[in-house]
């Protein structure tokens, strides 16, 4: 018997098994940092708004201690894998709903595009996928997920940004959360890790041998690509080319999930904002996010900010239930690291609708999720 899962909702809803006694499961998953296997189809978490499901496939050993492969199966909507067979050869084949358009699909499949029917009040409409997987183990060395921190989307990286990396497999079995230099830096190296960007070394936050908290390097920046590794004792983890961006918003959460309550703090009296403590029409909140990309002056990797702080060099906008509203201040968060940004913006005067508001940020081009 054994566990299987991350921080979020992880639902099994099939499985199977072969004649060497290998388990097959099929099912859902909300958790980012469910794991996944080298080699494997998807190795991330697409999940788009609303945090909907991505299916999962995986494959254990007859005992349950080894996981064979893993790999997420989805788009940017709801996936739910509710079925799964296997045959003589070990090929898994997945049948279940989804919700999404940019389903991975084989070039001419049979139905290349989903299919909207008028759906049930209330209830979204969907479609059924069938998938097939290859037999191919993958070993228990995993495959590197990069996310941002906040949002827990994987996407670019931005000079600066806050990032979480899953599945590594490598480092400290206990978390341990990053020291400051005495020059009021993150360290960039933590209980034997180090994470490099084209070989600079990124201040880290927190290392734990299933996530790791780190910082971009600011040297990243006018690049189009940077490649990543991660060294635990000397030995380094495979590469990973990661596409970089001049910005990758995105907002933080106060469970640090990527989704629901953000970390708001209602500047007339300084309290967390939350459903039970709002702020009011027309008062100022001040929003925390990372991946607002290079500063003025320039960021200093890992640095606690202090004056004169550093603000973007991209205009900075936020938008409240999709309405466009007015940004006091966006640049660091004093006493917090290089890489957050925090931005002060006012709650409209007259709130229409529900009281709870979809904060979207835009610095620059690129849009927060």
């Amino acid at each position: 018997s054994t566990y299987l899962g991350g921080r979020g909702q992880d639902v099994g809803n099939g499985i199977t098994a072969d004649a060497a006694g290998n388990a097959y499961v099929a099912g859902h998953t909300r958790s980012g940092d469910f794991p996944s296997t080298r080699g494997a189809f998807q190795p991330c978490y697409r999940h788009g708004v609303d945090n909907p499901a991505d299916a999962f496939v995986l494959k254990l050993n007859p005992s349950g201690t080894v996981l064979l492969y893993s790999s997420f199966l989805g788009g940017m909507a709801e996936d739910v894998a509710t079925a799964i067979a296997v045959d003589a050869g070990g090929n898994a084949y997945v049948a279940g709903l989804t919700q999404s358009s940019d389903f991975p699909v084989t070039q001419d499949a049979f139905q290349g595009a989903l299919e909207y029917g008028p759906g049930l009040p209330g209830i979204p409409s969907q479609g059924t996928f069938v998938s097939k997987l290859g037999s191919a183990d993958s070993g228990p060395l995993a495959s590197v997920c990069v996310v941002s921190a906040g949002s827990y989307f994987h996407g670019p990286v931005s000079p600066g940004e806050i990032i979480t990396i899953f599945n590594a497999h490598t480092g400290p079995k206990t978390g341990l959360s990053g020291g400051l230099t005495a020059d009021k830096r993150f360290d960039t190296e933590l209980a034997g890790m180090r994470v490099l960007f084209d070989g600079i070394p990124a201040p880290l936050l927190y290392v734990q041998e299933n996530q790791v908290n780190a910082i971009v390097p600011y040297g990243i920046a006018g690049g189009q690509a940077t490649v990543a590794r991660i060294e635990y004792g000397g030995e380094p983890t495979n590469d990973v080319v990661l596409a970089v961006a001049p910005s990758y918003p995105a907002a933080f959460t106060l469970d640090m999930t990527g989704v629901g309550q953000g970390a708001i703090v209602n500047v007339e009296d300084g309290t967390i904002n939350s459903p039970e403590n709002p702020a009011k029409s027309g008062s100022w909140v001040s929003i925390y996010a990372t991946g607002e990309g290079q500063t003025d002056p320039p960021g200093v990797d890992g640095k606690l900010a202090e004056d004169p702080l550093p603000k973007p060099l991209l205009p900075v906008k936020v938008y409240l239930n999709g309405t466009e509203t007015e940004v006091q201040y966006a640049g660091a968060a004093p006493t917090l690291t290089a890489g957050v940004i925090q931005i002060n913006a006012r709650v409209p005067l007259v709130l229409e609708g529900p009281r709870s508001m979809k904060v979207l940020l835009k610095i620059g081009d690129a849009t927060s999720q």
